[in-house]
Order: C-alpha cells, then sequence, then structure tokens
C-alpha cells in the first residue's frame, strides 16, 4: 500500500508538472493581459512544481503514519512542516 500510494504520487507530481511547464507561457494570461504579469507568473511555475512534489510527499507519509498507528508523528510532521516551515 505504501509502494502504491507513492507510485500514484510519482504519476500525478509528474503529470502536472510537464503539464505546467509545457504551458505556463499561457496560464499566466488567466490573470492578467500584462505580459508582464504572464512573464511574473511564468517563472513561479518551477515554484508551484515543486510544491506540487513535495506536498504529495507529505500526504503519503502522512497517511502511512496514521494508517501504522503513529498518530502522533503525523501530528508532529504536520505542526512542523504547515506551521513551523511555512510560515
Amino acid at each position: 500500500s505504501v509502494l502504491s500510494g507513492l507510485c500514484l504520487w510519482l504519476l500525478e507530481s509528474a503529470i502536472f508538472s510537464i503539464l505546467l511547464f509545457t504551458c505556463k507561457d499561457i496560464l499566466g494570461y488567466a490573470f492578467s493581459n500584462s505580459k508582464e504579469v504572464v512573464d511574473y507568473v511564468a517563472d513561479l511555475y518551477p515554484l508551484l512544481c515543486l510544491t506540487f512534489i513535495l506536498d504529495g510527499f507529505t500526504v503519503v507519509l502522512n497517511g502511512v503514519a496514521r494508517g501504522s498507528g503513529w498518530q502522533h508523528i503525523g501530528a508532529l510532521n504536520n505542526v512542523v512542516s504547515y506551521y513551523l516551515v511555512g510560515a
């Protein structure tokens, strides 16, 4: 079950990252018609792809921790990753 979760996470993050990288110059027009804004949004897509990868990995590991009966580890991981690092 851990292996299938990791495989699905890798597949999902790869698909979304490839999709965002190929459409990064187009998707900025959803926010504005200004070329400067579109270029700035395109520059931020690598960071968004990294967020997809790291967040998916965190979700899989939290699910494994909860399923194994280690709820305290999952809670500690949430506190550290979302409130201390993300703040």
